[in-house]
């Protein structure tokens, strides 16, 4: 990521992804992902697709009742903020609960769809 190699990374996170949603389903490690591929989409100046997958994140997150480790929040907060910035607090916001009301089947073909 700082090497600023964003395909290559969002090409890992979205194969970790895959691996985790088809072995484990709604876990930990899906959300993590989901916050990776939010941060790879905010630096390469895609503050929607961020705002949608951390509220995707948020929502199983909120289901799980798991809080942010302190490595997924460096994604999460770095991500958000990036969003934020681009897109504005109020388009923002509207994506972010789009994301969090979004189905979750949903929401993970829509990360794996780059």
């Amino acid at each position: 990521m700082r090497a600023g190699e964003y395909a290559r990374v969002a090409e890992f996170y979205g194969e970790s992804l895959e691996l985790v949603w088809q072995y484990v389903g709604r876990a930990y490690k899906t959300a993590a992902c989901l916050e990776g591929l939010a941060r790879v989409a905010a630096m390469q100046g895609r503050p929607e697709r961020a705002a949608l997958l951390l509220g995707a994140s948020a929502a199983l997150r909120d289901e799980m009742a798991t809080p942010l480790s302190p490595v997924t929040r460096a994604n999460h907060d770095h991500a958000s903020a990036a969003a934020h910035a681009a897109f504005g607090e109020e388009a923002f916001e509207a994506a972010w609960a789009d994301g969090y009301a979004t189905p979750f089947e949903e929401s993970i073909a829509a990360a794996l769809d780059a």
